[in-house]
C-alpha cells in the first residue's frame, strides 16, 4: 500500500510542474515582449491562453497595435520581393480598415501607437506615390476587382491613365 502511494504522490509531484510551467514562461515571455513592444510576438504569445484580468487588456492592446503594423510589415515584405502592385494594396487596405481599427484603439487606449503607424502608411502614399486623401478615397471606393488593381497600376505607372 505504501509503494503505491509513494509512487502516485511522486508522480503527481512531478507532472503538476510539468504542465503548469510552459504556461507560465509562455506568459512571461508574452509580457516580456509586450514590455519590449514586440506587439506581434506579445499577440502571438497570449493567443489561446488562460490569462487573467491584466495579461487579457495586453493582449488586446497587441492585437490592435500588431492589425496596423501587419500593414506596414506586409507592405515593406511585398517592395522587397519587388511585388509593387500588392505592396501598394496592403497601403490603400489599411487605409479601408483606419476607421474601425482606430476605434478599437481608443476602446483599448492604444490610440497613440495606432495612429502612428497610420502617419508612417499615409507618409508612404503621399510621398511615395503622391496620393492625397480623396484619391485614396476614390480608389478604395472601386468596386470591381479588375478596375481596382488597373487604377493601381496607374499610380505605379504601368498604364496610361
Amino acid at each position: 500500500m505504501f509503494p503505491e502511494f509513494f509512487a502516485a504522490s511522486l508522480g503527481i509531484l512531478v507532472c503538476i510542474p510539468a504542465l503548469i510551467l510552459p504556461v507560465k514562461t509562455a506568459t512571461d515571455k508574452a509580457k516580456l515582449a509586450y514590455v519590449q513592444s514586440d506587439f506581434i510576438g506579445a499577440y502571438k504569445l497570449f493567443h489561446g491562453k488562460t490569462m487573467t484580468t491584466e495579461q487579457k487588456t495586453m493582449y488586446e492592446r497587441s492585437r490592435v497595435i500588431a492589425w496596423a503594423e501587419r500593414y506596414l510589415n506586409g507592405y515593406e515584405n511585398y517592395k522587397s520581393m519587388n511585388k509593387d502592385v500588392e505592396a501598394l494594396d496592403m497601403l490603400l487596405m489599411a487605409e479601408r480598415n483606419k476607421e474601425g481599427l482606430l476605434e478599437e484603439a481608443t476602446k483599448f487606449n492604444v490610440e497613440i501607437q495606432v495612429t502612428s503607424v497610420y502617419d508612417s502608411i499615409e507618409s508612404l502614399l503621399s510621398e511615395n506615390y503622391g496620393l492625397s486623401e480623396e484619391d485614396i478615397n476614390e480608389i478604395n471606393s472601386i468596386k470591381k476587382d479588375r478596375d481596382y488593381t488597373i487604377r493601381i497600376m496607374e499610380v505605379l505607372g504601368m498604364f496610361e491613365e
